[in-house]
């Protein structure tokens, strides 16, 4: 660590960070645009030709790796389907989404000797998806379901991995995927207990399962409450008693009911947005578990609508009983004593409410991990056994081509019968609806407006990648305004479509953006339409990336910014989501701004500039190997030294990291900037990036005041190509 003074003389600062870009509209497309096909789901159904995953695991429980299509044994309603395309997936890896869409052609995934793609889209990892249901979680359940989300982030999320927590009652408001694991225990600690069923002073307790039961002619049950009753109301008509606890049971059942089917319709509603998530996902659903009362409810419904649409969507769910090992038998406390009945009713409610855990785990393909204390063996069991599967895809029959009703595919290993193979149990009911849809679609739909795809896209858990986009944001405090926040967009130039207007080629974007508070309320937003020209100042000629900012003043606090953009004439969407946690500066504490980053490409003497030096326009979050980073920070409530000088003594330690793990302490050298003022004072340093290989790295500076011994840090990511 190295002690380090802002010299007084002025050279040349970070230029070019992030360039303003507003195009006016020359011209506006009358064609109606198509919906761009989808090629990186792992379900998908046509007429032609059906894909899904499929795991096979030994008797030990281990994925079974180095099967042949030859060896499995497809059946449709009892007949034998031969498999028209066969591979095995790793989850997450760069190769699966070309896998994916090479399935739909049913011909082999050409992946080797491909050259690395030049998108801007990050790195690939899995897509991890936790769905807590707050409405049926006890507080020892919430304590412990906590501790295991915590360890989770810390040990089981690798730095590619991108995860999202949500809540059935929506108490933690729109989340996104993210890599960043300060965020995501930024909202596990926001997780607070929410109350479920209200509890009665009536003793001894009954449970949503007994209640279920007597209301079906648990007679057994029955008289086992109305004796409890007439011990506190001996002056009760046994038949006056009997009608009370039905009563009683009734109420439990109409207060149950409602809070299961928000849950299940939350459930069913988060699955479909995560259909634009490429490739196989993976979903936690958390619950104490609850009881669905027939198949006749709404409740019942929303299952299987779940679980339907988990199917379309590729996601596999992997149910946790966050109750943990439980001894059912009566609490002590009741006064209630033994008694034969209450002990077989609080062991059939405790079983009973794991049922929807398993309906969920098995329709889906995946599995229910109950009755095991420790959670955390659940979530690694479950990381393990969903890292890699069998992508297969087959022809339907033609009698199931021209509609007729699947309701049954069976997938089995003939000459090895103990090898287990699992699939989607509601599979069949997925592509036998699909199937109907595309034998009655005629016409397609017509596109809906520009700023109805956006929102659709900006309202979407997950990230639209018809036109990669990605989003950095930084910010800077302005003054009495509060914090000037930039969300920087860049785009391929080549994902665009050009067409001639008036002799120029021309292309038009349609931007939006949200900013949401931690909340979930929208406190900015941003419509308009920018032109764009081959030579226009917003596209970086040596990458050939669009860039374009948003910029918007905010107080301290968190936010969500959503941006979307959509390519007039193909109809093709991007969007792209990114939190940020701007600081309360007015406590005095020491804090940072963003991290602001460029690239200087020739390693180039400042006293005598060169022609060729200099930052590439755009360039924000990507870097040539051996190629020089600048950051630019302002630290903010630094002490000057002294009464009559502005500058403080600070010091500064750079670290790169890969993942969590630092791979780099390079030497740092200091760029001077004038103007210094110790409240709110910028810092700019370069770092030479040489013996860094491709890949996605983090750059983390931590500052101290010399002092007052107030420390700070802040980390950007960034790409070396």
């Amino acid at each position: 660590m190295k002690t380090l003074h802002v010299f007084a003389r002025l050279v040349s600062s970070i230029v070019g960070l992030f360039l303003f870009a507003h195009g006016a509209v020359s011209a506006q497309e009358k064609t109606q645009p198509s919906k761009p096909p989808q090629d990186d789901d792992v379900i998908h159904v046509s007429t032609t030709l059906v894909q899904t995953d499929v795991m096979v695991f030994d008797k030990q429980g281990k994925f079974v790796e180095g099967l042949k299509p030859e060896q499995f044994e497809l059946k449709i309603n009892g007949k034998l389907v031969p498999i028209s395309f066969f591979e095995l997936v790793t989850t997450g890896s760069a190769e699966e989404q070309a896998q994916l869409a090479a399935a739909r052609r049913a011909q082999p995934a050409t992946i080797m000797g491909e050259k690395p793609r030049t998108t801007i889209t990050p790195p690939a990892g899995r897509s991890i998806f936790i769905f807590l249901d707050d409405f049926h979680l006890d507080a020892e359940s919430f304590l412990r379901t906590r501790r295991t989300l915590l360890d989770t982030i810390d040990k089981e999320i690798t730095a590619n991995d991108r995860a999202l927590i949500t809540a059935a009652s929506g108490q933690l408001g729109v989340q996104h995927l993210t890599t960043d694991k300060a965020q995501l225990k930024a909202v596990v600690e926001r997780i607070a207990p929410r109350s479920g069923i209200r509890q009665t002073l009536e003793k001894p307790a009954m449970s949503e399962y007994a209640a279920v039961a007597i209301n079906r002619g648990d007679q057994a049950l029955l008289n086992y409450y109305v004796e409890q009753l007439l011990k506190f109301e001996p002056t009760n008509a046994p038949g006056v008693a009997e009608e009370q606890v039905k009563s009683r049971a009734q109420t439990i059942i109409d207060q149950s009911a409602p809070i299961a089917s928000n849950t299940l319709t939350s459930l069913e509603s988060f699955i479909r947005e995560l259909a634009s998530v490429p490739g196989r996902k993976l979903l936690f659903f958390i619950s104490d578990g609850f009881v669905i009362e027939n198949e006749r409810s709404v409740s019942y419904a929303r299952l299987s609508g779940a679980t339907q649409e988990a199917a379309r969507a590729g996601v596999v769910i992997y149910s946790l009983n966050s109750r943990g090992l439980v001894a059912a038998g009566p609490d002590a406390s009741d006064g209630s004593g033994f008694d034969s009945r209450l002990v077989r009713a609080a062991y059939s409610a405790d079983t009973a409410g794991q049922d929807v855990l398993y309906s969920l785990a098995a329709d889906t393909g995946g599995r229910a991990l109950v009755n095991n204390n420790d959670l955390n063996s659940g979530v690694r069991r479950a990381l393990d056994e969903t890292s890699k599967y069998y992508l297969l895809a087959w022809r339907p029959l033609p009698e199931n081509a021209s509609g007729e009703t699947i309701k049954r595919i069976e997938l089995a290993i003939a000459s090895q019968p103990d090898l287990k193979v699992k699939t989607r149990r509601a599979l069949a009911e997925a592509v036998s609806a699909a199937l109907v849809a595309s034998n009655s679609a005629t016409e397609p739909l017509s596109a809906p407006t520009p700023s109805a795809d956006l929102l659709s896209a900006l309202n979407s858990n997950a990230p639209q990648r018809g036109v990669p986009t990605s989003l950095v944001l930084v910010y800077r405090s302005a003054g009495p305004a509060g914090f000037a926040l930039t969300a920087s967009m860049q785009l391929p130039s080549s994902a665009l479509s050009f067409s001639d207007v008036k002799g120029k080629q021309i292309a038009t974007l349609d931007v939006a953006a949200i900013v949401l508070d931690q909340m979930g309320k929208q406190v900015a937003g941003l419509n308009k339409r920018i032109a764009i020209g081959p030579d226009s100042n917003v596209i970086d000629p040596i990458r050939k990336l669009v860039f374009y900012n948003y910029d918007v003043n905010l107080a301290p606090g968190t936010y969500q910014v959503r941006l979307g953009v959509r390519d007039s004439r193909s109809g093709l969407i991007g969007s792209a989501t990114q939190s940020v946690e701007i600081p309360e500066i007015a406590t005095g504490r020491l804090a940072l701004s963003s991290l602001m980053l460029n690239e200087q490409v020739e390693a180039d003497d400042e006293d005598t500039p060169s022609e060729k030096t200099g930052a590439r326009r755009g360039v924000a979050q990507r870097f040539a190997p051996g190629s020089r980073l600048r950051f630019l920070t302002y630290v903010y409530n630094a002490k000057p030294v002294a009464a009559d000088d502005n500058e403080p003594e600070l010091n500064v330690d750079v670290k790169i990291l890969r993942g969590n793990q630092p791979v780099l302490s390079p030497a740092l050298r200091e760029i001077a900037i004038e103007k210094a003022d110790a409240k709110n004072f910028p810092y700019a340093g370069e770092i030479l990036l040489a013996g860094l290989q491709p890949g996605e790295y983090t750059l983390q500076v931590s500052v101290t005041d010399v002092t007052t011994k107030g420390s700070a840090m802040q980390r950007a990511t960034f790409v070396v190509e």
